[in-house]
């Protein structure tokens, strides 16, 4: 796959900053942040595509968790199958951990070699700026081919 997500973005974070970044994996197709319809602001989020998807999987590994602006960046695969990030499948969630001290990197160093599957994301759950939760989500089980 070609296509990844990055989140937690600062708002300041332009198409340019991050065609810079990701630009030293291999040329990037295209770089979208998401926007607010009406204010144009950013919704802390963007795309990446590339053209090849060895550079887009060097991009993972390179820059998963890298600051960008102040902020760890959040970097997943794009599956464009929303029944499957829809289901839940694959979802952990862990509460009661140390809230002052976990972040959403070394909540990923932490589970990044799991007996569980690979880890695609994780994040530190916030409610109201409060952090309350932790969340791990591995990677979804293997897709069977299509029978013919």
């Amino acid at each position: 796959m070609n296509s990844f997500y990055v989140g937690d973005l600062h708002q300041n974070v332009t198409e340019a900053d991050l065609n810079k970044m990701f630009s030293e994996a291999g040329p990037i197709f295209s770089v979208r942040v998401c926007r607010d319809r009406v204010t144009h602001r950013s919704l802390g989020y963007a795309y990446v595509n590339f053209y090849q998807p060895d550079d887009a999987e060097r991009a993972l590994l390179m820059f998963s968790n890298d600051m960008l602006e102040g902020r760890y960046l959040r970097i997943m695969r794009s599956d464009p199958d929303r029944t499957l990030r829809k289901s839940g499948v694959g979802n952990i969630f862990i509460r009661n951990l140390d809230k002052k001290s976990i972040t959403n990197k070394n909540l990923y160093e932490t589970f990044s070699f799991s007996a569980f599957g690979t880890i695609i994301s994780a994040k530190v759950m916030t409610e109201s700026g409060h952090r309350t939760d932790l969340a791990l989500f591995p990677s979804p089980p293997p897709r069977r081919p299509p029978r013919l």
